[in-house]
């Protein structure tokens, strides 16, 4: 029996087949049971057993081997007194040994062949998996797009680098690369007509939960009278904000907008 296809194929059984939680607890304990004794087609497993590996308590495992049976996944024979149940699991695939005692010669033949087999599953399982890490570490050296890397070195006050490209790529995935580039294209050439020293955004704030982007999806116009700090007004007042404020962009967004005359005759509505 091949431990791991058998545990795909469960899988794959359990999309057409309910069972309840403590029965797929049970199958994989019995599966593992018998994994250790060489996949033999019988096996006795003591109650206080099964409870100790599923997390179980009595009548839930009574419950679970039931509704294994019932559904065909396995068979089982209570005895009498103090010995054990026998379990039978019924395979997705075919079964090679059909040993019923579990010190047959035949058995401990199986069994061995049954462990070399387990052990180059687990060793080709392992080198998988230091291939995916390999591949995950590099993946955590390299974390930024190149994309990102191009727009984050050019962009004029760039801060922040790690929330800057999840803001990044957030706003890639809800309007495209096309979209979000043209924005900041717009920005920045808007921004090269301010004085020198005018604040630019921060680069994680430029795609953040603000949204200023969307205030460039179209190219604006330049002019010194655009930056004039006298002429910022608080939308909800006529009293400006104080100078060093008013020169940072950082504090400009929808929800207190600066208002002042239309973008030909003077405006940032940033």
């Amino acid at each position: 029996m091949n431990y791991i296809r058998e545990i795909n194929a469960f899988y794959d059984w359990l999309e057409t087949n309910s069972i309840s939680d403590s029965a797929i607890a049970l199958w994989h304990a019995l599966m593992h049971i018998n994994n250790k004794a060489g996949w033999i087609t019988e096996f006795a497993v003591a109650l206080s057993t099964l409870q100790m590996k599923t997390g179980l308590k009595k009548d839930a495992v009574l419950r679970a081997r039931n509704s294994l049976q019932i559904a065909g996944r396995i068979k089982f024979k209570s005895r009498s007194g103090q010995q054990s149940a026998i379990y039978t699991i019924t395979p997705f695939e075919g079964i090679n040994n059909n040993c019923v005692v579990l010190n047959d010669t035949n058995c401990d033949t199986n069994r061995n062949t049954n462990r070399e087999q387990t052990t180059t599953q687990t060793t080709t399982q392992t080198a998988s998996i230091n291939k995916l890490n390999s591949k995950q570490n590099e993946t955590k050296k390299n974390k930024y797009t190149p994309e990102f890397e191009e727009w984050y070195s050019s962009w004029p006050r760039p801060d922040a680098k790690a929330d800057s490209f999840k803001n990044f790529e957030k706003r890639r995935k809800e309007h495209g690369l096309v979209f979000i580039l043209q924005c900041s294209s717009n920005f920045i050439n808007y921004y090269n007509t301010l004085p020198p020293g005018t604040l630019a955004y921060q680069s994680n704030n430029f795609f953040g939960q603000k949204s200023y982007y969307l205030d460039y999806e179209n190219a604006r116009k330049g002019g010194s009278q655009h930056a004039n700090p006298a002429n910022l007004q608080r939308k909800n007042g006529s009293v400006p904000y104080p100078e060093s404020e008013r020169e940072n962009p950082d504090h400009w967004g929808k929800s207190d907008e600066w208002v002042g005359p239309p973008i030909d005759d003077g405006t940032i509505d940033f």
